[in-house]
């Protein structure tokens, strides 16, 4: 194995390390393009007959990987919500207040500005179908992010008859997700005016739980695959076949030679789902014909490599490139692909323009470190995946999964271990030379604790639970969901979509709420109920609300005047009987819903 060149111990490496790369120049063409992004869900790299898998049939894939510019080692997140952050504004995720999935973890900060925005700017129609997974509620959603249109999957992992959230009017569908995604995305290319669109979409597959057509799951049950194997590759197929579609309509719109289409994965493939036996080791190896380590949601590259595929038929030249690049370069290359000037870097955005490497103006970028990060954080007591994090203070760097990339170079802390990887001789990352390394270990260990301290833990908008956002305009209710607190007390715990151990006088929890328009609210309570009864006090804005509290799943706490402004509305139990306990066994959200303004101004012109 080749050893780590020793002049990269000195102030080289440090200087490098620190490197901030500026934005590239942008794309000079007046015409703007189309641009149809497609963002597949715990697909990886390795999922592909293209890529090798000796199993799939994706010859839609297969053939438009094969017509554009290939990134081989393109990087997203090892988890969804932070690729789609970074995707949707050019930033590393932990700024824009992403850390993490479900839990109020999964709420992009109301400040950032996305690349739907600055398309709009540009001249763009802009839409967003299927995946959105940056905040659940109306504020936060991609119709006031940016785009123009969008259908955002609500019963989020569901693969039959997406229940569908069309820019605040639900509407329930019949079929099979990705194909109903693909019917909606159809009728809008069909329907596409006279300006350049940017068409977002984003399909759950093949996210578990592993679902899909019978006959499909049949033919590969018969070349002697296991039941889960056999889904898996099932699903990949279906989204093969959708993606066709799409790829069809837009050759018989003769709409190829004016529309870039980008092809991304969001994360690396995991081997479990309900109503399966977990995939072996050798089936996983099947899906990794690299022989890369790792799976979704670590920092190995496995977990992260995913395919890249850029195609703009006529403009870029097919081939393939080995620059490393980064789900955060996409936002900067659409807007200089629609002629935003290249020397402004809007937002804030950290990632590069990636034009002059699609159009062969430039072979490779300047060396440039790389962070990855999950959302398994660590503290003192910390219990469970969920817990609430009251002070990002106590986050504690050596059990917090991180990883730097730098060049050849990758530095992972995860699972209270750390790793130094030399790609370019071990890329299957089997062999640890942290303790024959330990210098440029520690020069990685301390840029990696350097950038994640002075930058994230620093920023007071990391870390942090969403704010609810209340009476906004043509939004007459709003959901704060319960895994969600800014505060939590007594024996309340925390989880992905939930609170529970409500069980003793004085558990709660508090939001931070904003009120956009003042006036008189309804408070329903939905909940999983316990075997006990209680009292629930509401208090905000220095008012306060008790109800009594029984075996009900959705109930009425009263109305309560609020004012316009930013508040905290906690709710707390009190007179629990000395019954069996909890008064909830979850506690999912209050419902906020306006009904009438405040006295004051009744009756006002």
């Amino acid at each position: 194995m080749t050893k780590p060149t020793p002049g990269l111990y000195g102030g080289m490496l440090t200087t490098v390390l620190i490197f901030a790369m500026t934005t590239s120049p942008g794309w000079t063409e007046t015409v703007k393009p189309n641009i149809l992004l497609i963002l597949t869900d715990d697909q990886g790299y390795g999922d592909l007959g293209l890529h090798g898998n000796p199993v799939l049939r994706t010859p839609n894939l297969d053939t438009l990987g094969r017509c554009s510019v290939r990134f081989d080692r393109f990087y997203a997140q090892p988890v969804c919500s932070p690729t789609r952050a970074a995707l949707m504004t050019g930033r590393h995720f932990l700024k824009t207040g992403v850390w993490g999935v479900h839990g109020g973890r999964d709420y992009m900060n109301l400040d950032e500005v996305t690349v739907a925005q600055q398309l709009k700017q540009l001249g763009y129609a802009t839409a967003m179908i299927g995946k959105w997974h940056l905040g659940k509620t109306a504020a936060y959603l991609p119709y006031r992010r940016g785009f123009d249109q969008s259908w955002v999957q609500t019963n989020l992992y569901a693969h039959r008859d997406p229940i569908l959230d069309h820019n605040g009017v639900i509407e329930k569908s019949q079929g099979w997700t990705v194909s109903v995604l693909t019917d909606i995305a159809l009728d809008y290319l069909r329907e596409a005016a006279e300006r350049p669109f940017f068409l977002y979409l984003a399909y759950p597959q093949i996210h578990e739980p592993w679902d899909v057509p019978e006959p499909l799951v049949q033919t590969y049950i018969d070349q002697g695959l296991s039941p889960g194997f056999a889904t898996v590759c099932a699903m990949i197929e279906q989204l093969d076949t959708e993606v066709g579609r799409l790829l069809d309509e837009l050759s018989r719109r003769n709409l190829n030679q004016n529309t870039v289409v980008i092809f991304l994965g969001d994360n690396g493939p995991i081997g479990e789902s309900k109503g399966f036996h977990p995939l072996t080791n050798q089936e996983m190896a099947r899906r990794n014909p690299r022989g890369w380590r790792g799976v979704k949601g670590n920092l190995f590259e496995n977990g992260c490599r995913v395919p890249g595929f850029f195609r703009w038929s006529g403009q870029w030249e097919p081939k393939i490139l080995q620059t490393p690049v980064e789900m955060m370069d996409v936002a900067p290359t659409l807007l200089a692909l629609a002629g935003m000037p290249g020397s402004a870097t809007p937002g804030q955005m950290e990632g590069v323009n990636l034009l002059p490497l699609l159009t062969g103006a430039q072979r490779t970028l300047p060396l440039r470190p790389a962070y990855y990060t999950n959302h398994e954080v660590y503290w003192p007591g910390k219990e469970r995946l969920y817990d609430f994090l009251s002070d990002r203070s106590t986050l504690v760097f050596e059990r917090t999964s991180l990883a730097l990339r730098l060049g050849r170079y990758k530095y992972i802390r995860q699972w209270g271990d750390h790793w130094l990887i030399d790609l370019e001789e071990d890329p299957g990352e089997s062999h640890n030379l942290a303790s024959s390394h330990p210098e440029l270990a520690k020069l990685m260990s301390d840029q990696l604790e350097r950038w994640w301290r002075e930058e994230i833990v620093a920023d007071p908008d990391t870390y942090n639970m969403p704010e609810w956002q209340v009476g906004l305009t043509n939004e007459p209710a709003v959901m704060l969901h319960g895994s969600a607190p800014v505060a939590v007390y007594g024996n309340i715990q925390t989880d992905a979509l939930y609170t529970s151990n409500w069980i003793d006088d004085g558990d709660g929890q508090a939001f931070a709420i904003q009120v956009h328009k003042a006036g008189n609210y309804k408070l329903k309570m939905h909940v999983v109920p316990g075997k006990t009864r209680g009292t629930v006090s509401v208090e905000v804005a220095e008012q306060q609300l008790k109800c009594p509290v029984g075996q009900q799943y959705s109930f009425e706490l009263g109305t309560t005047s609020l004012p316009e402004g930013n508040h905290r509305l906690r709710l707390m139990l009190e007179g629990v009987a000395p019954d069996e306990k909890p008064v909830f066994e979850q506690f999912r959200a209050l419902e906020l819903i306006y009904c009438s303004a405040p006295e004051s101004t009744k009756g006002s012109p």
